[in-house]
């Protein structure tokens, strides 16, 4: 691998690192990083925060999945609100 492709493929990720940590998607941006290396990465770090984005990242990474519909439910529900299954400690 050439040294140019090892540094557009590093400063990918960088953006790729800050703009997800702004509530922007990781892959969008490591493709948009990795294409156009510098523009992209400023782009990232003038980006504003994406606040409804990270609340729904961390209300994602809370759910479970219902063992009955697959729907993704509260990790203390007691029924599934979609298939109304009972959810028991060893369904989880």
């Amino acid at each position: 691998m050439s040294r140019v492709v090892l540094i557009q493929i590093v400063l990918g990720l960088i953006t790729a690192l800050v703009a997800s940590g702004k509530g922007r998607s990781f892959w969008g941006w490591l493709i948009y990083g990795a294409l156009f290396p510098p523009f992209a990465l400023i782009y990232a770090l003038l980006l504003k925060r994406d606040d409804a984005a990270l609340q729904m990242k961390r209300q994602q990474k809370a759910l479970i999945q219902c063992p009955n519909c697959q729907e993704m439910i509260p990790p203390n529900s007691k029924r599934c609100q979609h298939c109304n299954h009972k959810i028991d400690v060893i369904d989880v």
